[in-house]
């Protein structure tokens, strides 16, 4: 009887640190997405894109995205993200690559970054 009990809550405790281990994971999804949404940095649109397209050709909506999550996932790690139009769209290039390597961003990386940032800064500027 004693066994059977304690088996019983070894079981009903194993379950217990799953269900927590389970509820933690959901809260850092969660915190992680909500992370790089809450940062603010504007959404490209179908004009970002197509303006894009016209100094990156084959740039998509995609690559816009990827450019804009990972600066806002990266360049975030030491510092709150600036918005695109408060660097002037010609200046981007020089502050990205100065700041490639202590990022980690890839030169792939850094390139979808310089053309989110370059591309928004140039919409929001024309706003």
């Amino acid at each position: 009887m004693f066994r059977r009990r304690f088996a019983a809550s070894r079981r009903l405790a194993a379950s217990g640190r799953f269900a927590a281990s389970l509820a933690c994971f959901a809260l850092v999804a969660i915190a992680s997405v909500l992370g790089c949404a809450g940062t603010g940095l504007p959404i490209a649109g179908p004009a970002d894109v197509s303006r894009a397209s016209v100094r990156w050709p084959g740039t998509s909506a995609g690559d816009l995205e990827r450019g804009r999550h990972l600066y806002g996932t990266h360049c975030a790690q030491c510092h709150s993200p600036v918005m695109p139009a408060e660097v002037a769209a010609a200046e981007w290039p020089g502050h990205i690559h100065e700041m490639q390597e202590r990022a980690g961003l890839t030169p792939a990386e850094a390139d979808l970054v310089t053309r989110y940032l370059v591309t928004m800064a140039a919409t929001q500027a024309s706003r």
